[in-house]
């Protein structure tokens, strides 16, 4: 499997399986991130396709001796940040599109878990756009701090404490409108 850096490199010639294999490998990410910023299936389709072609546009600009999976996640977050300030009334905190369906959960949990999902995206809605960030990325997407840090052009300690403050934010939000998803909240 070729290092990110070499397919890079061959992007960069001309190579376009280089280019689609990296569009394979962070696709994920990218998709996922872009879901998590703008609530909605399909505008982070349209941001995920945006932000790969804003990355072939800037290949020649990457440092190849850096990871790209903190470039892409800033590329996806400022395509994200521009789309949703283009579109605002599509942005929606309902039900995730895709089902939470597990061979090991029963439809009862998959529900509770759907529903557990949509509130804390209720809550995090109620942060300042960096605390909203750092916990989606960090505490709904359990992306590292490092990555997160480098994407998001801060320290590691301001990602571990923005996320902290981010969960205290949303427990309390949770505590006062919803006691009953919480252990004891009845």
């Amino acid at each position: 499997m070729a290092a990110d850096s070499d397919l890079l490199r061959r992007a960069r010639a001309g190579d376009p399986a280089a280019f689609d294999t990296l569009v394979a490998r962070h696709g994920g990410l990218v998709l996922s991130v872009a879901r998590r910023v703008t609530g909605h299936r399909q505008d982070a389709e349209d941001v995920a396709q945006e932000a790969f072609l804003r990355f072939y546009r800037k290949l020649a600009d990457f440092d190849l001796t850096r990871p790209v999976e903190p470039w892409l996640v800033q590329i996806t977050l400022n395509v994200a940040r521009s789309h949703m300030r283009r579109t605002p009334a599509r942005r929606e905190q309902a039900l995730p599109d895709e089902p939470l369906t597990s061979s090991d959960r029963g439809p009862e949990r998959n529900l509770e878990a759907a529903e557990i999902q949509r509130l804390l995206l209720a809550a995090a809605s109620h942060l300042s756009e960096r605390e909203r960030l750092v916990f989606l990325l960090r505490d709904i997407e359990s992306l590292p701090s490092s990555l997160i840090a480098q994407a998001l052009g801060i320290s590691e300690v301001t990602v571990r404490r923005q996320s902290s403050e981010g969960r205290r934010k949303v427990l309390a939000w949770l505590r006062l409108h919803h006691p009953e998803v919480l252990p004891g909240g009845r």
